[in-house]
């Protein structure tokens, strides 16, 4: 499972959709992307941005722990830097 479909999970919740499908219509993405994210892969920087604003989350740094989940090592320490 993936931090974008984690992501995704509490964006579906805070928006109040009860199925994947309809937090899908609302991102303008298929429910197959969905499916990829919870099988561990990425999402894209915009829908990452996009669920971190309606979420009141900082979406630079939201789509940098996404992406850093998948490069663990130097982007973890360039995370941890950031975050002094």
């Amino acid at each position: 499972m993936s931090a974008t479909y984690r992501l995704f999970e509490r964006f579906k919740s805070h928006k109040g959709f009860v199925s994947n499908n309809q937090a899908a219509l609302n991102l303008g993405i298929v429910r197959q992307t969905i499916t990829h994210w919870k099988n561990g892969a990425n999402g894209e920087p915009e829908i990452i941005e996009k669920m971190a604003k309606e979420l009141g989350e900082d979406p630079i740094r939201t789509i940098l722990e996404a992406f850093s989940e998948a490069h663990r090592g130097k982007s973890q320490r360039i995370l941890k830097d950031l975050s002094k």
